[in-house]
């Protein structure tokens, strides 16, 4: 159902689409949500219907206040076209409830990705550690350097475990930015459910990645940006296998080359200003206490944990901004999931 009506907070026109009576609508202008009324309720708004893509391409440039770059909340083909002028009795398009889909923000992403991995960093660092358990018991037992096999068994294991504990930071990340207090039940349950999926999607997707970049590197290129926020795809909607691996990359599709600035800013912060000082500082710390292994071990858990912490983080955050800049703010069946 397509339909505008005013927000009971402040006032604006909210349009949406696809939405039942009763389920919550964004309001774009004041931030608050609002449920969805029936075609028959009084506050439902007359407005000009959304233009089909052949009719939206012979809008000229800045359509409805807008530039020819901006997308607006309702527009199911993507188009990129301005709607229709608000007749005036509903205000002015620029702070009217025809809310603007904001623009891809690389710098925003990667605020939220920082923000939000210090904001969880103890939690999400514990969760981190626990796939790395399996690595430390089997080095434990093979401490005399004398049984590779048990070390070879524990990386697998840990490997397997991996993408339990990303889509636990997944699911604990996205219910952050929902505004939501983390339901760690409801996390653990979100993450193991999504496990085995998730673990497939990996195996396929680093298959897919490494044949790439083995044909002349630039299809490993894309598909790393088509498969940027296949995780979050999988944990937050739900999705099997191929859906969401499509879906990563439907969402991907009109911003690859901001989603290949973000993943290329991303390696470039987490390698120069936490990696490195990280792997100099405690080599150095080796090399003139003579403790050897053990702060090696140190040194490579603190890496492991944190750059599945950030990339996890980030993936959600990215995948928030791609929904977002598409015009896809979130709704109540895409919250279902963690309930």
């Amino acid at each position: 159902m397509d339909l505008a009506f005013r927000c009971p907070h402040c006032g604006s026109v909210i349009r949406t689409q696809y939405l039942s009576p009763g389920e919550p609508a964004l309001c774009r202008n004041c931030g608050q949500s609002a449920p969805a009324p029936a075609e028959s309720d009084p506050d439902v708004v007359d407005l000009p219907p959304v233009p089909s893509s052949e009719a939206a391409q012979d809008l000229p440039a800045g359509a409805g206040g807008v530039s020819e770059t901006t997308s607006w909340l309702g527009y199911a083909d993507g188009s990129q076209a301005g709607p229709p002028p608000i007749p005036d009795q509903y205000g002015d398009p620029a702070t009217s409830g025809w809310h603007q889909a904001p623009q891809f923000s690389v710098s925003r992403v990667l605020s939220v990705m920082f923000r939000e991995s210090l904001a969880g960093a103890i939690p999400y660092g514990l969760i981190s550690l626990v796939s790395l358990l399996p690595v430390f018991l089997t080095g434990g037992l093979a401490s005399d350097g004398t049984d590779f096999g048990i070390e070879t068994v524990g990386q697998l294991v840990s490997n397997l475990m991996s993408p339990l504990t990303t889509a636990a930071i997944i699911a604990a990340t996205y219910e952050r930015l929902q505004g939501k207090k983390r339901d760690w039940g409801v996390v653990v349950q979100t993450a193991l459910r999504r496990w085995l999926p998730l673990v497939v999607i990996n195996i396929l997707v680093t298959i897919l990645i490494s044949l790439g970049f083995l044909l002349l590197f630039v299809p490993g290129i894309f598909a790393a940006i088509a498969f940027a926020v296949v995780g979050p795809s999988c944990i937050v909607e739900d999705k099997g296998i191929g859906d969401s691996m499509s879906r990563s990359s439907e969402l991907a599709t009109g911003f690859r080359w901001r989603v290949l600035g973000y993943q290329c800013a991303y390696l470039l912060l987490v390698g120069l200003i936490i990696v490195i000082p990280l792997v100099l500082v405690f080599s150095a710390f080796t090399e003139e206490s003579g403790v050897g292994s053990i702060a090696q071990s140190v040194v490579i858990s603190a890496i492991s944990v944190i750059v599945e912490v950030t990339s996890a983080v980030g993936a959600t955050a990215l995948y928030r901004e791609l929904r977002a800049a598409k015009g896809e703010f979130d709704q109540s069946e895409l919250l279902s999931v963690f309930e």
